[in-house]
């Protein structure tokens, strides 16, 4: 099976560089590690970017986060229909999907198997689309409300949570942002491709 690598977030300037993003972020990243180009796919309404002879596959979908699965399920069906045959609920080891989770604090992140917060429209899209939640987390915090806020009640009642996802990281944040989705990829690749992972 190939190596799915999924960026989420939502399509367009206004987004770009919101917190809801950082899934579009981390797999811009691993496209660059990897020296690959982004193609628009209209047929699967996301862009795409691959390596074949290695089996990489990165994906950011298009459409808006809640209908991530759309293109996720439809482009890993296309290409790998018979292992997700294979049962009822498939095992993806080799899926990784990455996205903002306010459950984790800004500047720590958590790669996980098959643990995903309660609330993410786009990864229940996903689940819904593949037939598992047996795939890889990569969940980037971006909670920083609690930094004047004294527990999650005051802060989300400060800023509601769907408002401060769509929210752009300050210049101090992304001055902390970037060395820590270095590590990210880091260790992406280090459980993906081994063999590359040092360079």
């Amino acid at each position: 099976m190939r190596t799915y690598i999924i960026g989420l977030g939502n399509p367009g300037e206004t987004y770009t560089h919101t917190r809801h993003n950082v899934g579009f972020m981390i797999a811009d990243a691993v496209a660059q590690k990897a020296e690959l180009m982004w193609k628009h796919d209209s047929k699967f309404k996301a862009e795409v970017a691959q390596d074949m002879g290695k089996g990489i596959f990165l994906i950011k979908p298009q459409a808006f986060m809640n209908k991530s699965g759309e293109a996720v399920g439809g482009i890993v069906r296309y290409f790998d229909k018979e292992e997700l045959a294979k049962t009822d609920a498939p095992n993806l080891q080799s899926v990784y999907v990455c996205y903002d989770d306010l459950d984790i604090p800004f500047g720590q992140y958590k790669i996980q198997f098959g643990k995903h917060p309660k609330i993410h429209h786009g990864v229940n899209s996903i689940i819904q689309a593949l037939g598992t939640d047996q795939f890889w987390n990569v969940r980037i915090g971006t909670e920083s409300r609690f930094n004047d806020a004294q527990n999650m009640d005051q802060a989300s009642e400060k800023i509601p949570g769907e408002t401060y996802v769509l929210t752009p990281f300050t210049k101090e944040e992304r001055d902390v942002l970037a060395p820590m989705i270095e590590r990210v990829v880091q260790e992406i690749y280090a459980k993906a491709f081994p063999s590359q992972s040092s360079r």
